[in-house]
C-alpha cells in the first residue's frame, strides 16, 4: 500500500506541475525538437542504458516496485490459486557518481518488504551492489550512440536467518552491456546482463545464474514531460540447496507504459510505470504478480 500511495502522489504531482508549466513548448508541443538532458529517466527498477554522468556530477534515486501475487503457475500451464496472497515491496537506494566523463561509480542498497498471507513477514536487507561503468561510446562526444560496459559486485550484506528471504548474504558478479540512442524527440535504451552467484546464501540456497534484457522507448511531449514503454525479460536457472538442485527456474517478460516528469527549474524527476506479464514460465508451482507498479524519485546533483 505504501507504493500505491507514492504512485498516487507522484501522479498527482505530475498533473500539478504540468499545469504550472507555462513554457512555449508546453503550450505548443510541436515546438519541442529535441530530447532534454533531464528527460527519459526510467521508472523500471532494472533499466540503466548506456548514458553516463559528466565528471563531478552525482545522482541519488529512490526506486521502488510494488508487487501483489494472487495467482500461481507451473511450466506454461497458468492457473488461479486464490489461497495465494503475497505482497512484495522492493526499495532500492541508487547512487551514481561521474569520476570522469567515461568512468562512473555506482551503488545500490536494497530493502525488501515481503508480506505473505500465511506465515511471518520476511522483511530484510538485500545484498548491496557496487559497480564500475565505462563508456565505450557516448553521444555527448558526438558518437552516434552511447554504449557502456558495467561490472557489478554483489556484497554479502543481506539479512540472514529465518526472518529473511532465501539466497541473500552471498557474493555475486554481474556483467552489463548498456545502450542509449537519442534522436529528435525520441530515445531508446536497454541492457543485456548476466549474473553469477558465487556461493550459498541464506537458508543454504545458492541462486542459479540469471540473465536477460531490459528496454525502453520514450517520446518527449514537452520540455519536461515524456512518455513511453519499458520492459524486462529475465531468465533464472535452477538453484542449489545443500548440493541438490532446486527446481526454481523461471522465465518472465513484463512490459508496459511509463511516464517521467522533470520539475521545471530543478534537477528532480518523478517517474512511474505499470508493467503487465506478456509471458511466464516456471520450473515449479510459483506465485506471480498480475501487474508491477514502479516509481522513482531522481535527483541530479
Amino acid at each position: 500500500m505504501a507504493l500505491c500511495s507514492l504512485l498516487l502522489m507522484l501522479s498527482a504531482a505530475t498533473d500539478v506541475f504540468a499545469a504550472d508549466d507555462t513554457s512555449s513548448t508546453a503550450a505548443d508541443p510541436a515546438a519541442v525538437t529535441s530530447f532534454g538532458k533531464l528527460q527519459g529517466v526510467p521508472a523500471n527498477t532494472a533499466i540503466n542504458g548506456g548514458g553516463m554522468l559528466p565528471a563531478g556530477r552525482a545522482i541519488t534515486a529512490l526506486n521502488s516496485s510494488y508487487r501483489s501475487k494472487y495467482d500461481s503457475a507451473a511450466g506454461q500451464d497458468l492457473k488461479t490459486n486464490r489461497n495465494i496472497d503475497n505482497t512484495t515491496f522492493v526499495n532500492l537506494l541508487k547512487l551514481r557518481y561521474g569520476v570522469t566523463d567515461r568512468v562512473e561509480l555506482q551503488a545500490v542498497v536494497p530493502y525488501i518488504f515481503y508480506d505473505p498471507k500465511s506465515g511471518h513477514n520476511l522483511d530484510s536487507w538485500g545484498d548491496v551492489v557496487i559497480a564500475g561503468m565505462y563508456g565505450i561510446m557516448q553521444e555527448k562526444f558526438g558518437d552516434p550512440l552511447s554504449l557502456a560496459v558495467t561490472l557489478r559486485a554483489g556484497l554479502p550484506t543481506g539479512s540472514m536467518g529465518p526472518s529473511a528471504l532465501p539466497g541473500g548474504g552471498a557474493w555475486s558478479g554481474t556483467g552489463v552491456l548498456g545502450l542509449t540512442k537519442t534522436w529528435g524527440r525520441n530515445q531508446v535504451a536497454g541492457d543485456l546482463w548476466y549474473t553469477v552467484p558465487f556461493e550459498e546464501g541464506n537458508a543454504h540456497l545458492r541462486k542459479g545464474d540469471s540473465y536477460g534484457l531490459t528496454y525502453k522507448y520514450a517520446f518527449a511531449l514537452t520540455q519536461n514531460l515524456d512518455i513511453g514503454i519499458e520492459g524486462t525479460v529475465e531468465r533464472g536457472e535452477n538453484g542449489r540447496r545443500l548440493g541438490r538442485d532446486v527446481k526454481n527456474s523461471y522465465l518472465e517478460w513484463y512490459t508496459g507504459p511509463a511516464i517521467n516528469y522533470n520539475i521545471p527549474g530543478t534537477t528532480v524527476d518523478l517517474a512511474v510505470g505499470a508493467y503487465l506479464p506478456v509471458y511466464r514460465e516456471y520450473g515449479q508451482n510459483t506465485s506471480y504478480e498480475g501487474v508491477r507498479l514502479d516509481g522513482k524519485i531522481f535527483i541530479l546533483w
